[in-house]
């Protein structure tokens, strides 16, 4: 083989390995957010999470009534959760720090 085509073989190698790295952190990243999560992401359809309208009223330390509303929006799917690491956190990571 000439050293060209060796040096054009190694690079090869370097970039499968790299996307090889890359997918396991996805895998790793999208299974941390799922045990540590559960609350928002959940493999079980049936199971209760956090997202919907909530309400409430109380009093603070001071005494001050206050009324409490909330909207928690359900989280993303795991198909746009895909889309969105593998089109978002490249360029984010790339990017240079402010």
């Amino acid at each position: 083989m000439t050293k060209g085509l060796k040096i054009l073989l190694l690079l090869f190698m370097l970039a499968g390995i790299s996307w090889g790295v890359y997918e396991c952190r996805f895998y790793l990243s999208y299974q941390q957010d799922l045990a540590e999560r559960p609350w928002a992401y959940s493999e079980d359809k049936t199971a209760k999470r956090l997202a919907g309208n909530w309400a409430g009223e109380f009093r603070d330390p001071d005494g001050v009534h206050k009324n409490l509303h909330l909207e928690i929006l359900e989280p993303v799917s795991s198909q746009t959760y895909v889309h969105h690491r593998n089109r978002f956190n490249w360029f984010e990571q790339c990017r240079a720090p402010v």
